[in-house]
C-alpha cells in the first residue's frame, strides 16, 4: 500500500503545520496593529489575567500559562486558566471581589477559533457586567465570541482548503495566545523591547526543526497505523502539566475522524486507574514526555507498566528513550527538543505525530470523519449523521442569560 492512497484533511494539515510558522507570526502581526486590539495604555495597568477556551482552546490555555505567567507574573500580574463554566460561575468571586478597581486591573482572554462557543460568550458578557477587561483571541472576529468581547485579536490564520478538523489553527490559538502576553510584558516594562521578536524566533525555530523531520514522521506513523489498525480499537493519550493538553488533543482527533473509545489522563491517574483496563492489547497508549521535566521518571514508569500490561505504546520524547529508562522493546520516537527558556513550546509541536496516526487509521477504517463526512472533502450540507442534528449539539445555540446577583 502507498500512504498516498491514505491522503486526508487531516493530514495535509498536520504535514503543514510546522511550515506556516513565520505566515502565522505574521498573521499575529497584522493583528496586533488593528484598532480591535487593546491600547497600550489599558494594557499597563492589567494585573490579573484569566485565559479560557472550549476544546482544543482549552488545551491551548494549558500550553501557553507557563508561558504567560514567567513573561507577566510574580508581582505584576495573576494568570488564572480555567474552563469557561468555572469562570462564568466564579469570576466575580475571584477576580473582582467586587471592587470595581480590581475589576479594572484584570483581563479575560476567551480563546475560540471559530468563534461561536456559547460558555465563552458567557464569560466574555459576564466580564463585561463586572467591568472587567475581555480580548478574543480568534479567526472569525464577526461572530457571537467577537462581538461580545471589548477586544479583539485576529490571528489570521494561514488560509487552507482543509479545515475541520481543527489542527493548523490550534496553532495560530498558540502563537497569539503567547506573542500577546510578550507584548504585554514589553509594555509594562518587564521585558526589554525585543522580547516579543525574541519569542517568536524561538516558535520559528522550533517550527523549522519539525518541518525537517516531518517526511519521516509522516512514514513513521503510516508504518504504525499499518501494524496496529487491526489490533487496537481504543486509544489513551498520558501527559502531565502542559503536556496533558498533548495528551487531550491525540484522542480528540481520534474522536473526530473515527469516532472510537479515546480518553487521556495524567501519568499518575494512568497508573492507579487505567492501567487496570480490560483488554490491554486493544488499547493504543501515546506518553509525552520530556528529559528535563520534573515528572519524567513518573511519565516513564507509567509508559514502562503500559508495555508490560500488554498495550500498544508510543512514547514522544524529546531524547533517546534511553534517557527516560524505557526498555529497548518500548516503540518510541525523539522529537526536536524546545529550548530551555521555554520548554512549554514542546507541546506547539509534540502532538502532530499523532495528528498522523488518527488521519491514517481514520483512511484505513473507511475514511469518514465522525459526522459521516468524507475526510477528503465534503460541506455542512453533506453531513447527515445525528450528530449534526439540531439539537445533538448546544455549541452554537444556547441562549446566554446574566441573572443580577443578590446583595447580602
Amino acid at each position: 500500500m502507498s500512504k498516498q492512497e491514505f491522503d486526508s484533511k487531516l493530514r495535509r494539515q498536520a504535514l503543514s503545520y510546522p511550515q506556516i510558522a513565520r505566515a502565522q507570526v505574521a498573521g499575529f502581526r497584522q493583528g496586533l496593529r488593528e484598532a480591535s486590539f487593546p491600547p497600550d495604555e489599558v494594557l499597563r495597568g492589567i494585573r490579573h489575567i484569566y485565559i479560557t477556551g472550549s476544546g482544543d482552546c482549552n488545551a491551548a490555555s494549558a500550553v501557553c500559562k507557563p508561558i504567560v505567567e514567567k513573561l507577566l507574573g510574580g508581582f505584576s500580574a495573576k494568570v488564572y486558566v480555567d474552563t469557561p463554566l468555572q469562570v462564568a460561575r466564579y469570576l466575580s468571586l475571584t477576580a473582582s471581589n467586587d471592587d470595581p478597581a480590581v475589576a479594572g486591573q484584570t483581563l479575560l482572554i476567551g480563546l475560540s477559533v471559530w468563534g461561536f462557543p456559547a460558555r465563552v460568550v458567557e464569560c466574555l458578557q459576564r466580564a463585561e457586567k463586572l467591568g472587567i477587561h475581555t480580548l478574543d483571541i480568534t479567526n472569525c472576529p464577526d461572530t457571537p465570541v467577537g462581538r461580545a468581547a471589548e477586544y479583539v485579536l485576529n490571528v489570521h490564520d494561514p488560509e487552507t482548503p482543509d479545515t475541520h478538523p481543527g489542527c493548523r489553527d490550534y496553532f495560530g490559538t498558540l502563537v497569539g495566545t503567547v506573542l500577546t502576553a510578550a507584548y504585554i510584558s514589553e509594555v509594562k516594562g518587564l521585558q526589554p523591547k525585543g522580547a516579543m521578536d525574541a519569542l517568536a524566533d524561538e516558535i520559528i525555530r522550533l517550527a523549522d526543526e519539525y518541518a525537517a523531520r516531518m517526511d519521516a514522521l509522516d512514514n513513521a506513523m503510516f508504518q504504525l497505523a499499518e501494524e496496529v489498525r487491526d489490533r487496537v480499537d481504543r486509544f489513551e493519550g498520558v501527559g502531565d502539566g502542559y503536556e496533558y493538553a498533548s495528551a487531550f488533543f491525540f484522542p480528540a482527533k481520534i474522536i473526530e475522524t473515527v469516532g472510537r473509545y479515546a480518553t487521556w489522563t495524567d501519568s499518575i491517574h494512568f497508573r492507579k486507574n487505567s492501567v487496570y483496563c480490560k483488554e490491554p492489547g486493544r488499547i493504543f497508549t501515546a506518553f509525552y514526555g520530556e528529559v528535563d521535566a520534573a515528572n519524567r521518571e513518573s511519565i516513564a514508569q507509567a509508559a514502562r507498566l503500559a508495555h508490560a500490561a500488554g498495550r500498544e505504546v508510543l512514547f514522544l520524547g524529546d531524547a533517546p528513550k534511553a534517557e527516560f529508562g524505557l526498555p529497548a522493546e518500548v516503540r518510541a520516537l525523539q522529537l526536536p527538543k524546545a529550548p530551555a527558556a521555554w520548554p512549554a513550546l514542546t507541546a506547539f509541536f509534540n502532538h502532530l505525530p499523532t495528528d498522523l496516526l488518527s488521519a491514517y487509521l481514520c483512511e484505513m477504517w473507511d475514511g469518514h470523519y465522525f459526522r459521516d463526512g468524507s475526510s477528503g472533502s465534503f460541506t455542512a450540507g453533506q453531513v447527515t449523521t445525528i450528530w449534526s442534528q439540531p439539537g445533538m449539539s448546544t455549541l452554537k445555540g444556547s441562549r446566554i442569560v446574566i441573572v443580577e446577583e443578590e446583595k447580602c
